[in-house]
């Protein structure tokens, strides 16, 4: 425990507390050998419980270009596989690590800041919350959940997503797609956190035609530029989702996913569609199955590593097109057209 340093404790307190929020700051240090920066750093950082990286100069090293920089960042450099491949040879070669010479400034720092990203993003401390910890229909559920937890990001996976039963009860859709979305993202402004809306291809109209080589590109894959035209209830109801979401929160960031599957079967759904082709084709017996979409199935852990990249990177409104999606029409009951094979 330091004694007497309050006032430099608060001030290196607040940089901690707004880096939380996502917003940078420097603070400078200054003190003869021996006087307890580094207690005081230590202390404080401690205190805070988050994860930092540290560097240490020496006056052999100062014409040695990136020498700081390469001490900063080597805790985290098993994190480059997730940068991308251009800027990560960049930051090799400054580093020499690769067999790049020529090093451009901007493209290592445009590195750097991706690295951290990645490794931010690997070492989150997230809390999963289900239904039955908080119902977003339910405003005192949602202020006691962000009482609760204290969170800097709130991603709302939440939804009413059974299209058919969508049709059927559109209030309970609306309920869950877009009152839940305005209460969520409300108590997370409250909170002091941004929200993060995870929405769905749906809220397109679908009538894009297929490229013939299956290539997805700005005319044929939906983008998050284009309009927003819903043909049934669920997604009209995300996109009503969304707009709350931008309502009440000026830092929001909507992420539009398509076609999930992952190990964990979907909630209230049972098999997702690669499950549920696999298991009828193992039976032998005819599918029958939609033949006028087309779709792009999404991992649901790339979907998620690519959200919390976005997320803790700043970027706010609709998703770029990391997230791209292509789908054909859609229809609701009674009007799908379907084909078999064996």
């Amino acid at each position: 425990m330091i004694i007497g340093r309050d006032r430099e404790q608060t001030v290196l307190g607040d940089l901690i507390a707004r880096t939380r929020r996502g917003h940078g700051g420097t603070v400078i240090v200054r003190g003869d050998p021996g006087i307890g920066k580094t207690a005081l750093l230590d202390e404080v950082v401690a205190a805070a419980g988050v994860r930092t990286l540290r560097a240490t100069g020496f006056e052999s090293e100062a014409d040695l270009p990136f020498a700081a920089l390469g001490d900063l960042l080597r805790p985290i450099l098993s994190s480059l596989d997730d940068v991308p491949p251009l800027q990560a040879d960049a930051l090799r070669g400054a580093l020499g690590l690769g067999s790049t010479t020529a090093v451009d400034p901007v493209s290592v720092e445009v590195a750097t800041a991706s690295l951290l990203r990645a490794a931010a993003a690997e070492g989150v401390d997230h809390v999963g919350v289900g239904h039955e910890d908080l119902d977003v229909t339910n405003t005192d559920s949602v202020m006691a959940g962000m009482a609760r937890y204290r969170p800097t990001i709130v991603i709302n996976t939440a939804a009413f997503h059974r299209v058919d039963r969508c049709e059927d009860h559109p209030h309970e859709a609306y309920l869950v797609n877009a009152v839940g979305a305005l209460l969520v993202a409300r108590a997370a402004v409250h909170a002091g956190a941004r929200s993060v809306y995870i929405s769905t291809d749906y809220v397109f109209s679908g009538d894009k035609p297929p490229a013939e080589d299956g290539r997805l590109t700005p005319k044929t894959a939906w983008v998050e530029d284009d309009p927003v035209r819903p043909v049934n209830v669920y997604g009209a109801s995300k996109a009503a989702g969304e707009q709350a979401a931008r309502v009440a929160d000026p830092r929001h960031l909507i992420a539009r996913v398509s076609s999930l599957f992952g190990v964990a079967p979907p909630r209230n759904k049972g098999d997702n569609f690669i499950e549920a082709i696999l298991k009828k084709a193992r039976a032998g017996g005819p599918l029958r199955v939609v033949s006028d979409q087309w779709i792009t199935p999404t991992y649901t852990v790339d979907a998620a590593r690519a959200i919390v990249r976005l997320a803790l990177s700043g970027a706010g409104g609709v998703a770029p097109r990391t997230l791209r999606t292509r789908r054909g029409r859609r229809r609701s009951r009674g009007g799908r057209r379907y084909g078999s094979c064996r």
